[in-house]
């Protein structure tokens, strides 16, 4: 069990740190191609030359996950990795967050703790739809899981507040 708390904190971290390196690897993409622009006068390759190694979490990339999620929990043989990989070619997400994204619909669907994390943002939309297309019943699955998600997390000294708050305002609907 601490061994899991460790983990998961160093996979927070790692996290935090690739997107900085990503955004130091743009502002330097940026800078170099500005002076090589003004020296060579041709403002036009600026934008072929930027690579984009980060891409932050949008919502066609949380409601693709959403999809392949509830298609995994309907067919509980379905290998993620597919699914995730089919993600990334579709939207550009990263595989790794787009298989974490899946696992977690797919376990907010079956009512089961999950000890990986999405963004708030996600677990809102992904709350939405699930009202939607499970109804009550569904949301009631989907908070018990989060609920337990909030406990490990609390574990883990990692800040709950914003799925707190998410999970408060949809509790107030069933």
């Amino acid at each position: 069990m601490e061994i899991e708390k460790i983990i998961l904190e160093l996979l927070s971290r790692i996290k935090v740190l690739e997107e900085e390196v990503s955004s130091l690897k743009e502002i330097i993409i940026n800078q170099n191609t500005s002076v090589q622009n003004t020296a060579d006068g041709n403002e036009d390759d600026k934008h072929k030359s930027k690579k984009k190694n980060y891409t932050r979490t949008n919502q066609k990339m949380i409601d693709e996950c959403y999809k392949f999620g509830k298609m995994a929990y309907n067919n509980p043989d379905a290998d993620i990795k597919d699914f995730a990989d089919t993600v990334m070619k579709e939207t550009g997400m990263n595989k790794s967050s787009a298989y974490i994204y899946i696992y977690v619909v797919q376990s907010l669907l079956k009512g089961e703790q999950f000890k990986r994390h999405i963004n708030s943002n996600a677990l809102k939309r992904y709350f939405e739809l699930i009202l939607i297309e499970f109804g009550k019943e569904g949301l009631r699955k989907a908070l018990s899981a989060t609920r337990q998600h909030v406990e490990y997390l609390k574990q883990c000294n990692i800040p709950v507040k914003g799925f707190v708050n998410i999970y408060d305002e949809f509790k107030a609907k069933i």
